[in-house]
C-alpha cells in the first residue's frame, strides 16, 4: 500500500476503482485503487501440497464451490 502497509490474501474482486482482498481467517477488505502502491503474485497455490490426494470427490467439488462464492 502506498502508506507502507502490506496484505497477503486472494483477490475476491476486483474492479477500475477498488480491490478486495479475501484475508486468511475469513475477513475481506476493501481498498481503493489510489491506495494501492502494488500488487504482486505469490506464484503458489494457498492450498496446502497434496491436500487435493486425501479429499474425495465430493470433498473437493464442496471446497471449489466455496471459493466461487
Amino acid at each position: 500500500m502506498k502508506n507502507g502497509e502490506a496484505y497477503i490474501g486472494m483477490i475476491g474482486f476486483e474492479n477500475r476503482q477498488s480491490v478486495t482482498l479475501r484475508l486468511l481467517g475469513g475477513e475481506s477488505k476493501t481498498f481503493p485503487r489510489t491506495a494501492v502502491q502494488s500488487m504482486t503474485g505469490l506464484g503458489r497455490s494457498l492450498m496446502p501440497e497434496g491436500l487435493e490426494h486425501s479429499l474425495s470427490v465430493e470433498e473437493m467439488a464442496d471446497l471449489l464451490a466455496y471459493f466461487v462464492q
